[in-house]
């Protein structure tokens, strides 16, 4: 059983993270969806509403076992399926952040992979981001498809839709999101005036043993 010091501490930060999210161009409007685990509950951010108007009573708790609303009287995000598969198929999962980032969109539309170009995705994201073809937003067929490439994966693509990022906490997924949309923009330049390059294994392996990294990694459990 959670205190409920913990769980305002929670709501408060996801209104802190959708408001980042919001002030970063990440999304637009009521577009895009967050949630967080605290124990067997996981509390989304409301459907139909702007990150920049959320307070923390309007993020609603969510049962992940019963599926039932134990806290709040709003209506959950309608991706809400889609957060509940990749808390199912990871227990490590503590936070989720979905937005539709234009760069990371752009480049994944067009054909483009974003893959590692510099020392803080090979950290934090690892190898090129996987991506999945266009499913009906809101369908258990988009949430099994998500869910399968986050068994192994922290992010992923959707064709036509946007980026789904996890963590051990809001901070975590966040900081994958920007990577993610970072990395979209350095493609993009790359690619207007040539050929985009990425680390080989052995760059990649010798990046992820820099002391300066683990270091850096060992910050963001907190």
């Amino acid at each position: 059983m959670q205190s409920k010091e913990e769980i305002i501490k929670l709501k408060n930060e996801l209104v802190e993270y959708g408001k980042q999210i919001s002030s970063s161009d990440l999304v637009v409007g009521p577009g895009g969806n967050i949630s967080a685990r605290i124990g067997d509950v996981v509390y989304l951010s409301p459907s139909g509403m702007s990150f920049m108007d959320c307070c923390p009573d309007d993020y609603v708790g969510v049962d992940i076992n019963t599926l039932e609303t134990v806290d709040g009287n709003r209506k959950p995000t309608s991706e809400i399926s889609m957060h509940l598969e990749c808390y199912r198929v990871r227990p490590d999962i503590g936070a989720i952040i979905h937005t539709h980032p234009p760069y990371a969109i752009g480049v994944v539309n067009a054909g483009g992979v974003i893959g590692p170009m510099f020392p803080d995705f090979v950290i934090f994201v690892g190898d090129e981001v996987p991506i999945i073809d266009f499913y009906l937003p809101s369908t258990m067929e988009l949430a099994r498809a998500v869910g399968k490439k986050i068994e192994k994966r922290d992010v992923v693509l959707m064709k036509l839709h946007g980026l789904l990022t996890v963590g051990k906490h809001l901070k975590e997924a966040f900081v994958r999101t920007n990577l993610v949309e970072a990395s979209a923009k350095i493609y993009f330049i790359s690619k207007s005036i040539g050929a985009p390059i990425y680390y080989d294994m052995q760059q990649r392996y010798d990046i992820i043993n820099l002391d300066s990294e683990k270091w850096r990694k060992e910050f963001l459990k907190g």
